[in-house]
């Protein structure tokens, strides 16, 4: 059974976390498939754009700073500062507000 996030980060000793997400299936992110034969082939370098637009629309609702970030063609990586004294001075109406963005 994994162990709880609880365990496994705890954000008071240290408030960076690099986070990592792939696609799945040999998927590409950006840029041309190469795994597909050269006629098949379709440019995705305007999803770069989009995740960008999404990490930034993304940064606004959350407790979260991004300190860094880097769009890959199959993967993409953020280095995220979270910022819990902000979260907690946060009261219900300012969190359902926050999280509904």
């Amino acid at each position: 059974m994994p162990a709880p996030r609880a365990i496994l980060y705890d954000p008071k000793a240290n408030p960076f976390l690099h986070v990592v997400n792939r696609c799945v299936r040999r998927g590409w992110l950006c840029g041309e498939d190469p795994t597909l034969l050269k006629k098949f082939r379709k440019n995705y370098d305007h999803r770069r754009q989009w995740i960008v637009d999404r990490i930034d629309r993304l940064n606004q609702a959350f407790a979260v700073d991004i300190a860094a970030y880097a769009v890959m063609s199959n993967h993409y990586h953020l280095v995220l500062y979270v910022d819990v004294e902000r979260a907690k001075n946060w009261n219900i109406k300012q969190v359902l507000l926050q999280y509904c963005k």
